[in-house]
């Protein structure tokens, strides 16, 4: 007879006893034939009564291993994470087991049902690794339930992903808005959608928008953010140098486009954004810090994408515009430089320099050096070949005159002349008014034969109309000096990339900087003598062209700047400015100087300006609308003038310049004919011409539209029907979406399947039929081919009124002539000034000047400046 049982040691049991098989235990609970062993384990929320299982246990002859997970050592201090649920370990239970079981999902035991005996504490250590059929069940078991659980928490993880992307950007709770304002969020479509459709903002961002396939279900517009119209972004480094410029937000990222390894762990590209309406603002300044931008827009439109050959690719986006301190120009005219700050004003030029070695080293090192400058505001050109010594004077020279904004260096330059090209453009400080973009391109050794040929290409398709004008163009040109064809073939090649090598076209423009009719003032005597800025802080103020200046407008104060930098020789032409300047004085607050005064001061559009860019053709409406009514007030104002004796003035410099106005009135009511001021005004380019000068193709397009909209019009009575109402609905428009039909939520029972909902509320829901989808694609396909068609037209325009340049660019000149001349009567007109007297030429050079003052000082010391009381006169023998 056995004696009593031992009462079984406690040992500690693993996680995993707390945790049985549905139904297993059960199975054993009933009286099967193959009982467990007592159960050790404690469980908090189920606890099986002890002396149960003792008893059972001591019935029991013979334990047979246990289906229950051996215990283990982990890590965890022996103990391995349990099961999470009884659903992942149906495969190995029986089928009797499962029928059993109620709710094979429920995790936890009933508290009635007896865990199965944990067997664990009776096997040692090398029993472990027995071959045991039942154990090795156990372990299937856990691994499928460790694969399953890693498959949820992948899952998770990439949920988990989407919601950053979806909720995670900064532009993510606005874009949300924009879809509710939009009503997307109830738009047949969304139900239809993927799961992952627009959670991947950046990636829709950045890839160009794709249209889906013809008789494919139209899916959720997403946002995108560089082509909804409403702004620009720059991406990578672009990015931190605009928000460094620019002082705006900089979206961390990638800085770099090479897969840097330092950048691994970033996902996009660092990012920063302007609106569409600032971008002229914007990019002034940038350009204006010496940076190169480029502006990339969408080609297409989607209403005629859709339509097209190529719907099924993505939007066609190209670099449309390049822009540099020297190529830019805006509606507004020249960049802003400051004339109170550090720095004088920089001329506005693009000088192309090249160089080579003449002939000496050392001290007697000199070099033949040839320079073209193009000034893209105003169509100026100037040219120059000639040798300079060691010290680089006449180089230097030219430069202060010009004072360009960039430079593009043709081939390597000696180490003299790239020192000093490098100290002028590289200083805030210098006369350039800032600092200087320069750029080099390459110089081959056929360089002079590959010129001559480009510059002879680039002219002879202008010469076509064998008129004598285009002879002497050409013949002007191939006249040129060696390097100056060479910088002037680089010169076109660099305009290209921008558009403007139209410029060269204009030869009557084409001036020697080295003429014998002009003084020509070295670099150390316009600095000595303070002629464009001081030498105290180097700005404008204090200068000579600061206290001569007194202009009204822009076209004047560039030619005044010219006339100071650059004195006449001819004594002939010095007379007749001195007594235009003095007839203007005599006649000062007369009518007819204060009407010319008046005329000036009410022209505040920079005329000169706005004829080049619609030369260009980069002029807008607007524009264009101010310009061609400034000239023609300034041709209705002297209109009677049609001889110099009419003019009213006895200089022959004022009549003449006074007779040019009249002659631009015929041109520019010509034009004015054609275009409606008040839609121009408005920058409405559908309806900019009269109704008499529209083309063609506005007047078919505005056609189609009209007949699209009257079938939309007809098309409420048919809605009416299906909704079974008698009179016609009413469209409505919600969040810019037109023709939208509103239901009562009570009368859905009527709407037709084929309707799709755009949005709705808790009281209505709005519909668009199929007619009205099908004639709304239509109507914005008339409405993309009509902007196209107006905006060719306006081209055309432009193009024809270019070709009337010449005698407008002629008219603006005399009024910057008038301007200079009322601006030197104005400073004759102060006490103290006096006129002075030329000599004859057989005379010897002389110059006697009685009580002289310094202008600038004048201007300048608080206390007045004293006269020099004894006369300044050359000693005699």
């Amino acid at each position: 007879m056995a004696g009593p049982s031992k009462p079984p040691e406690k040992k500690q049991s693993s996680l995993t006893s707390f945790f049985t098989i549905n139904g297993l235990s059960k199975k054993h609970a009933v009286g099967s034939s193959a009982p467990g062993t007592s159960s050790n384990s404690s469980s908090n929320t189920t606890k099986p009564k002890a002396p149960e299982h003792n008893k059972s246990s001591s019935a029991t002859p013979a334990p047979e291993p246990s289906r229950k997970r051996p215990l283990r050592e982990t890590s965890d201090n022996g103990k391995e994470r349990p099961l999470r649920s009884a659903k992942r370990a149906r495969p190995i239970v029986d089928e009797e087991d499962s029928e059993d079981s109620e709710d094979p999902s429920i995790e936890k035991a009933a508290p009635n049902r007896p865990s199965i005996p944990d067997s664990s504490a009776s096997l040692s250590r090398t029993e472990l690794y027995a071959y045991n059929a039942d154990r090795q069940g156990a372990d299937a078991q856990i691994t499928v339930g460790d694969e399953e659980d890693t498959a949820v928490r992948r899952k998770k993880e990439e949920l988990h992903k989407k919601f950053v992307k979806k909720l995670g950007h900064p532009d993510s709770l606005s874009s949300f808005r924009r879809r509710e304002l939009q009503g997307e969020s109830e738009s047949p479509g969304v139900e239809g959608a993927d799961e992952d459709g627009g959670a991947d903002f950046e990636e829709e961002e950045l890839a160009p928008a794709k249209t889906k396939k013809k008789g494919a279900k139209t899916g959720k517009l997403t946002p995108h953010g560089d082509s909804v119209g409403y702004k620009f972004r720059f991406f990578g480094e672009d990015a931190r140098i605009a928000a460094k410029e620019l002082s705006i937000v900089c979206i961390p990222g990638k800085f770099r486009f090479d897969e840097h390894p330092s950048e691994a762990h970033l996902d996009r590209f660092a990012s920063a954004s302007i609106p569409v309406h600032r971008l002229n603002v914007h990019v002034k300044r940038l350009v204006a810090a010496g940076h190169k931008v480029g502006v990339v827009r969408q080609l297409e439109t989607a209403a005629l994408k859709k339509a097209g050959d190529n719907r099924n690719a993505p939007f066609v986006r190209k670099l449309t515009n390049v822009y540099t301190k020297g190529t830019y120009i805006d509606e507004t005219g020249e960049l802003d430089q400051s004339t109170e700050g550090t720095a004088s004003p920089a001329g506005g030029y693009l000088l192309c320099l090249t160089e080579s070695a003449a002939k000496g080293s050392g001290t007697d090192e000199k070099v033949d050096i040839g320079i073209i400058a193009v000034q893209p505001a105003t169509g100026d050109i100037i040219y120059d070949d000639f040798e300079d010594g060691f010290m680089r004077r006449e180089i230097e020279t030219r430069l202060l005159h010009i004072s360009p904004c960039e430079i593009l260096i043709v081939g390597d330059l000696s180490k003299a002349t790239d020192k000093l090209v490098q100290h002028l453009s590289g200083s805030s400080t210098n006369v350039f008014g800032d600092r200087s973009r320069v750029e080099r391109i390459p110089k081959s050794k056929t360089m002079a034969v590959e010129a001559s040929s480009h510059v002879t290409q680039f002219y002879a398709g202008k010469t076509e109309d064998e008129d004598e004008r285009s002879k002497v163009l050409l013949a002007k040109v191939l006249k040129l000096p060696e390097p100056v064809t060479i910088c002037l073939s680089a010169m076109i090649t660099h305009l290209t990339e921008y558009g403007l090598e139209h410029i060269f076209d204009l030869t009557k423009y084409f001036q020697s900087f080295s003429t014998r009719q002009h003084m020509l003032i070295n670099g150390t005597t316009l600095e000595s003598l303070e002629v464009y800025r001081n030498a105290t802080d180097h700005s404008e103020k204090g200068s000579l062209l600061w206290a001569l200046d007194k202009t009204y407008t822009r076209p004047g104060r560039r030619l005044l700047r010219k006339w100071i930098g650059r004195p006449l020789l001819d004594q002939k032409r010095l007379e007749e400015r001195v007594s235009a300047v003095e007839e203007l004085l005599e006649n000062q607050s007369t009518f007819k100087v204060d009407k010319l005064v008046g005329m000036l001061k009410s022209t505040r559009a920079d005329l000169e300006r706005n004829l080049i860019r619609i030369y260009y053709g980069k002029c807008s409406r607007p524009e264009l609308l101010a310009t061609l009514q400034t000239l023609q007030k300034i041709s209705v104002e002297y209109a009677r003038v049609k001889t110099p004796a009419d003019s009213g003035f006895n200089s022959s410099l004022i009549s003449e310049a006074l007779c040019s106005l009249p002659g631009v009135g015929d041109i520019v009511n010509s034009y004015l004919d054609k275009i409606n001021a008040q839609a121009a005004r408005k920058d409405d380019k559908y309806t900019f011409f009269r109704d008499e000068e529209e083309t063609e193709d506005i007047t078919n397009h505005k056609l189609g539209i009209a007949a699209v909209e009257a079938d939309l019009d007809a098309h409420r009575k048919d809605a009416a029907a299906k909704l079974s109402k008698k009179t016609p609905i009413t469209y409505v428009t919600v969040a810019g979406i037109e023709y939208l039909i509103e239901v009562p939520n009570s009368d859905l029972k009527h709407v037709p399947a084929s309707w799709a909902k755009i949005s709705g509320t808790k009281k209505v829901s709005r519909f668009h039929t199929p007619d009205v989808m099908r004639l709304m694609n239509e109507r914005d396909q008339h409405k993309e081919a009509l902007a196209a068609a107006c905006d060719a037209a306006f081209t055309s325009l432009l193009q024809s009124l270019a070709a009337e340049y010449q005698p407008l660019r002629d008219a603006v000149s005399s009024l910057a002539t008038l301007d200079c001349l009322l601006s030197l009567a104005q400073v004759a007109s102060l006490p103290g000034y006096t006129k002075p007297t030329f000599l004859p030429i057989t005379t010897p050079p002389t110059i006697t000047i009685t009580s002289g003052r310094h202008p600038i000082a004048e201007h300048t010391l608080p206390d007045g400046y004293i006269p020099l009381p004894p006369p300044l006169s050359p000693p005699r023998p």
